[in-house]
């Protein structure tokens, strides 16, 4: 589940995704959050913070908050509207791999 938030220092509206996982998953999420927090690309949501509750195995993924639906609940009006969609996923994708 995600959940939009307001940060307390800033005031900044973020996201927070809270993902129950085992115990042994925690060092591998923090791995690979910090290779993730590294990402720069205007199609990639900002990666903020991640916070462990050790006692409850919850892990909490504080991203930027964007306020429109994803791919499968947009609304898309036209063919050229698609395609510019389909043409920034791609660029996204060869950003990824690159």
């Amino acid at each position: 589940m995600v959940k939009k938030c307001i940060d307390r220092y800033t005031g900044e509206t973020c996201a927070v995704k809270t993902i129950k996982l085992e115990r042994e998953h925690f060092l591998y999420i923090k791995h690979s959050f910090m290779d993730v927090k590294a990402l720069k690309h205007p199609n990639i949501v900002s990666y903020k913070a991640l916070f462990f509750e050790a006692k409850t195995h919850k892990c909490h993924l504080v991203t930027e908050y964007f306020p429109i639906p994803d791919l499968e609940h947009a609304r898309i009006r036209s063919e050229e509207e698609l395609k510019i969609i389909i043409f920034q996923l791609l660029k996204t994708l060869k950003y990824l791999h690159s």
